[in-house]
């Protein structure tokens, strides 16, 4: 009998075995799973960003913004104060200058038929320009004042409660012992303290010569403005600014100095 050959054609007609392929596991979300190192990194930025505005507020800065409320029963119409407390008379009891406005806020009133900013002339022995705002500045300026205010009072307790909660939390990882999780966070927490007073400090007197230059061109009706913003914001952000890197320094330095050690 002879033997059959299949051609190439009848081999492709051949049945062939089916395979469903199996469905591939969907990826599981993780943007909105808090795991405890989400948690860590989170509670040490907000610990950052307090620690520089509370020891800005602490430290006896030059230059502070000032919330005041308008009366204009008794034709109080300003909002704001940016303050020099080096100016001013001396106070009888602190022997310390009762600090005098550079820049004021003012709603318009008398004379002067807009919103606008004010300039010290007992400063800058120039005639007060009176720079036209917009109410929209003028309400902002007032509620920036406000809010840094209520900041700045809140932001000690917050950062040490964060802190001594990031702690406690290192010891809990450590099984109750001072291991390399707990060396690590009072690094961090010992970094960022020290960080931002010398950010805050070196932030604003940097600003202020900055803020200074910056306005010279203008004469004194310039250049101190200039310096006091400047030295405001200055110190603000060199305080967050040096709770950052602080923070990252003291925790490199204490994970080096616990390599290798069991937790």
């Amino acid at each position: 009998m002879p033997i059959q050959r299949f051609s190439p054609t009848a081999a492709q007609a051949m049945p062939q075995t089916l395979t469903t392929p199996r469905p591939s596991p969907k990826p599981t979300p993780t943007s909105a799973v808090q795991t405890p190192d989400h948690i860590e990194r989170s509670s040490d930025n907000v610990s950052r960003t307090a620690k520089g505005i509370a020891v800005d507020h602490a430290l006896p800065q030059r230059y502070r913004l000032r919330a005041v409320t308008p009366n204009l029963a008794e034709k109080k119409t300003s909002n704001a104060l940016l303050m020099d407390t080096h100016a001013g008379k001396i106070d009888k009891q602190s022997n310390a200058p009762r600090g005098m406005d550079v820049i004021r806020s003012d709603a318009p009133h008398g004379g002067t038929p807009t919103h606008h900013l004010n300039i010290n002339k007992r400063l800058t022995n120039v005639e007060d320009p009176h720079l036209p705002i917009s109410p929209a500045v003028y309400t902002g300026v007032g509620t920036m004042a406000r809010t840094l205010e209520i900041a700045s009072k809140a932001a000690l307790p917050l950062a040490v409660t964060i802190d001594t909660a990031r702690i406690g939390n290192a010891v809990m990882q450590d099984d109750g012992k001072i291991g390399k999780h707990t060396t690590a966070i009072l690094g961090n927490v010992a970094g960022g303290w020290s960080g931002a007073t010398a950010g805050a400090w070196g932030g604003a007197q940097a600003g202020a010569l900055i803020g200074a230059e910056i306005g010279a061109p203008f004469g004194p009706v310039g250049a101190l403005p200039g310096a006091a913003a400047g030295g405001l914001v200055g110190g603000i952000a060199g305080g967050i600014g040096g709770g950052i890197a602080g923070s990252q320094i003291g925790e490199r330095i204490a994970t080096h100095l616990t390599k290798g050690n069991t937790p």
